[in-house]
């Protein structure tokens, strides 16, 4: 925090941090859960399949409260124009994915720098993207099978991510990876996730356990009570969950 508060009082520095708040979606649940995982919260309890007590308990309204106050103390802007803040050097630092590396360094080249996720109680970051897969219903399961063999072998798979900037899904694949490998400009983003990734919930509740949470977060950062709309989120969750008869 203080590094941050250093960042702002640079003249040539509008917000020390940018963290997409265009994006209103995904994003929130894949960018920022991490701060409640890392503040020793998470979006439900995934044992019992509940958020009361979770999502709207202590650490995470912490978690919540922390993150407002970044916004009301005029640190992050809740209201950018787009996703020009960083590369036009409005704001110092940028809260983002792997996905804005090819961007990032064609527009700052040597200036750009990747940090590590910040440690509170303790790390996380996300982790999981888009995956391939074969429905029971595919008329050509073999034909299939076939195209993901091909897109699955190691340089075919680095060819996608030198294009799209993601992580490489193989371990083969990151070897062959410029910025990806052991060295790489990029392998940080590997050592997370083998040390502090955290899976979003994989549960058929997690589109009203995004949707919720990207609520309340949307919620409180534009003036909303952290508590209220946490235990808002944890009652939607829950009822979704005993819709659903798995909790």
């Amino acid at each position: 925090m203080q590094i941050v508060k250093d960042l702002q009082a640079l003249d040539e520095v509008e917000y020390a941090l940018d963290f997409k708040m265009f994006d209103v979606g995904e994003w929130y649940t894949y960018g920022f859960s991490p701060f409640f995982q890392a503040f020793g919260a998470d979006l439900i309890d995934r044992e019992a399949n509940q958020a009361e007590g979770t999502l709207n308990g202590e650490k995470a309204i912490e978690a919540g409260k922390w993150f407002k106050s970044l916004f009301e103390n005029g640190y992050a802007n809740q209201n950018p124009p787009g996703d020009t803040e960083f590369i036009n050097e409005v704001a110092a630092l940028s809260w983002t994915g792997h996905w804005n590396y090819n961007p990032y360094t064609e527009a700052l080249g040597e200036d750009l720098v990747l940090l590590p996720a910040p440690k509170f109680e303790k790390q996380a970051t996300g982790m999981g993207s888009w995956a391939w897969s074969i429905t029971n219903n595919s008329e050509n399961p073999e034909a299939a099978w076939k195209f993901l063999e091909f897109v699955l072998q190691p340089e075919n798979i680095v060819q996608m991510t030198d294009a799209n900037g993601a992580v490489p899904a193989r371990s083969s694949a990151v070897a062959l990876s410029e910025p990806y490998k052991k060295g790489g400009d990029l392998n940080l983003f590997v050592e997370q996730l083998e040390t502090i990734a955290v899976p979003r919930p994989v549960t058929p509740a997690y589109p009203v356990i995004t949707d919720a949470f990207t609520t309340a977060v949307d919620n409180f950062v534009s003036g909303g009570d952290v508590k209220e709309e946490l235990d808002n989120a944890a009652q939607e969750i829950d009822q979704e969950f005993e819709y659903l008869g798995i909790n």
